[in-house]
């Protein structure tokens, strides 16, 4: 006599899919989450996760097929949604991705992270008054939100809103003093008001967290030419080239060709 597989089987599968996830063993759980999905073809949350999984994997076409079946099961299931976006922002169909996470906010008007990834994408497409907005919303469900306040702060310098960016940025910092981004963006926005001096101080911050940050040598070198300093300008070019800036190299040829 043949025994009958029961449902709560598709369960158990699904909960090893979920703990191998965790474990970051990607393809262990795929074929977890597939076998419940064998048992039980409309096991909406199991199709989410398989696509996760995939998309985690770089199998980016795999995950888009197994998000698009999850909302024919469930027309409103926001966080099929909300992952179909992120892996068509892997593949920069941007105004894809909006149109999935505004589904996934219509569905769940807190949807913190729906909102932060829109506003991402819309950043990418320069909609930045949108991302800006987008961001905000994050901001107002999870007041703490540290890259949401890092990104509505590039955004806003972007715009040229540099006095409203560094507000953001020094929000972040009040969240969480150990990243060097924030140092980073910070310092930007303080050498577009000039503010020379405090800009150094903010990329010497950012450089202290991260000593291979090239990106904060390069504009911490930008930001000493201002104030006359060649010298400084030109070893921190050099430390930028050497760790990959690919601006480095033109900038030092073009301001110190012949001088070194």
């Amino acid at each position: 006599m043949n025994k009958t597989i029961s449902s709560t089987d598709a369960e158990a599968y699904y909960t090893s899919g979920n703990a191998k996830d965790a474990l970051g063993d990607y393809n262990g759980a795929i074929r977890d989450f597939s076998r419940a999905i064998t048992i039980n073809s409309n096991y909406v949350d199991a199709y989410v996760d398989r696509g996760i999984a995939k998309a985690l994997l770089k199998d980016i076409e795999g995950a888009l097929q197994d998000f698009n079946k999850a909302v024919k099961i469930d027309p409103n299931f926001a966080r099929a949604y909300y992952n179909r976006g992120d892996s068509k922002v892997a593949v920069e169909d941007y105004y894809g991705a909006i149109e999935d996470f505004s589904r996934a906010i219509t569905i769940n008007p807190n949807y913190v992270g729906a909102y932060y990834n829109r506003g991402t994408a819309k950043s990418k497409i320069g909609e930045l008054n949108g991302a800006i907005e987008d961001y905000g919303e994050a901001i107002r469900i999870d007041p703490d939100y540290f890259n949401a306040y890092i990104n509505r702060g590039v955004a806003k310098v972007a715009l040229e809103d540099y006095n409203s960016a560094i507000e953001d940025f020094n929000r972040a910092i009040a969240i969480d003093s150990s990243e060097a981004e924030a140092y980073y963006n910070r310092g930007v926005a303080l050498h577009y008001i000039n503010a020379y001096s405090e800009a150094i101080q903010d990329y010497n911050m950012a450089i202290s967290l991260h000593n291979d940050f090239a990106e904060a040598f390069y504009s911490r070198g930008i930001t000493k030419y201002f104030l006359g300093d060649d010298q400084g300008t030109y070893s921190d070019w050099k430390e930028a080239l050497r760790l990959g800036h690919k601006v480095a190299s033109y900038a030092i040829e073009k301001y110190f060709s012949g001088k070194k």
